[in-house]
């Protein structure tokens, strides 16, 4: 094979040869200067095509535009076995927060209330009623509604569900004929299947949704943030009325963070022997929430519940028509749109075919303290164990009285004399997929997650 002449650039044509073989080059110094000054800018502009090529290739490998997919691969979605695995980490490490979502996670906005249901305007309802629940018009693809349902002059024992059919959730259980008791719950909803209410124990029910869960990947507003409970109302009626004003600004939880859309509050109360309720409302607000309590009997007088109420002014009233002592406590928050836009605090309804309802009771011992499990090690809902920061849980007790999540305030979460089972709603702090639980007395407990929150 003809042999390049030294001194050819390679892609340039060899000058002709001479008829004794020889090559004629030309060798002046002027002519070596022209030509290695070209060698060198080609060189460059090499080096500029190369490098841009790369930059966009890794810009567009990092989005996955421009790359055709494998057979079977949808358009638009990278095939895992293209992409190097050091870039991929890369990758995500780049995507800061946005790495971090979590697929159906939602913000919770305070909604109303808005009474769905009230039987007081249509008549009692009979044992085994059921009575359709016609929401309003929600954001556009809401998962669930946080809603605050009652249940008045029970005829008989029983247990009341709501939810749409085949899929409905427990929400209360009534103990006895002439029974009344209050609670908030997670229903799961889906566009054009309709919510149903049925009651076992018949008597008048109430139903109010009072927030609704919107998807989201990452929000300013609607992030639920538990607190440590704290005390904000402490009521006795024969000294300071039945009237008290929680002062927002004064309450050390929600100093330095902002406004707020919503408050969680948790109520306990010596309820006395003819029952009664508290009403719950934003100063200024057309609409408050009660939570209903039974006449009691003997030494079975504590009740509790909890509550989210939206918050429209910088104070939240409330009457007690009870007893002889009203506790209340917040046990977290939901930011408005002017905190930062965060994945933390985020929330995930959890279906009720995911956590089904526990077998038995988990015993806590008097004085004693236990870690409960709500969330599988493989996770839950979809959401990875790892990533759940808290929860709104189904509390259930027997027995005595139970404390949920981080430090008590004073107030046990829920009270079940012996042979009596009582549930309630609890906003829950969650380590390792398990919740502390404590108990003075000793009882028996059990927690169903009906929303998980996301860690930041």
């Amino acid at each position: 094979m003809p042999q390049r002449p030294q001194g050819v650039p390679p892609g340039q044509p060899a000058p002709a040869a001479g008829g004794d073989g020889s090559v004629a080059v030309t060798t002046s110094q002027d002519s070596r200067s022209r030509a290695g000054a070209a060698l060198r800018t080609a060189a460059v502009v090499l080096a500029v095509v190369v490098c841009s090529g790369a930059v966009l290739f890794g810009a567009r490998l990092l989005t996955g535009a421009g790359v055709a997919p494998r057979t079977g691969t949808p358009p638009g979605v990278l095939d895992a076995r293209s992409v190097d695995p050091t870039a991929a980490a890369s990758a995500a490490s780049a995507g800061g927060a946005g790495a971090r979502t979590v697929p159906g996670s939602n913000r919770l906005v305070a909604f109303g209330p808005l009474s769905l249901v009230d039987t007081r305007r249509s008549g009692v309802l009979a044992a085994g009623a059921g009575v359709p629940v016609q929401l309003p018009g929600l954001p556009p693809g809401s998962t669930a509604v946080l809603l605050s349902i009652s249940t008045l002059n029970a005829a008989r024992p029983g247990a009341v569900t709501i939810g749409p059919t085949g899929a409905e959730v427990q929400a209360l259980r009534l103990a006895a004929a002439g029974a009344q008791a209050s609670t908030s719950v997670v229903v799961p909803v889906t566009v054009g299947t309709p919510l149903q209410a049925r009651t076992e124990a018949g008597g008048h029910l109430l139903v109010h949704v009072v927030g609704v869960f919107e998807p989201v990947e990452a929000s300013a507003g609607g992030r639920v943030v538990p607190v440590p409970a704290a005390r904000v109302l402490r009521l006795v009626p024969k000294t300071d009325g039945k009237d008290g004003v929680i002062q927002l600004a004064a309450v050390p939880a929600l100093r330095g963070v902002g406004s707020v859309s919503a408050v969680l509050l948790q109520f306990g109360a010596d309820v006395g022997p003819r029952g009664g309720f508290v009403r719950v409302g934003a100063r200024g607000g057309a609409v408050a929430q009660e939570v209903f309590w039974s006449a009691t009997k003997g030494t079975d007088r504590s009740r509790g519940g909890l509550l989210l109420v939206p918050v429209s002014s910088g104070a939240v009233t409330v009457h007690y028509q009870a007893g002889t002592v009203l506790g209340v406590d917040l046990v977290g928050y939901v930011t408005d749109d002017s905190a930062a836009r965060e994945v933390g605090g985020l929330a995930v309804p959890v279906p009720p075919a995911a956590t089904p309802a526990p077998g038995g009771l988990t015993a806590v011992a008097a004085g004693r303290t236990a870690m409960v499990g709500v969330v599988p090690p493989a996770g839950v809902a979809g959401v990875p164990a790892d990533r759940v920061d808290a929860a709104l849980v189904r509390v259930v007790a027997e027995g005595g009285d139970v404390a949920v999540g981080g430090a008590a305030s004073g107030n046990p979460t829920l009270i079940a004399a012996k042979g009596v089972r009582r549930n309630t709603l609890a906003l829950v702090d969650v380590a390792a997929g398990t919740v502390r639980v404590s108990s003075r007395a000793g009882a028996g407990v059990a927690l169903t997650a009906q929303a998980v929150i996301l860690t930041p």
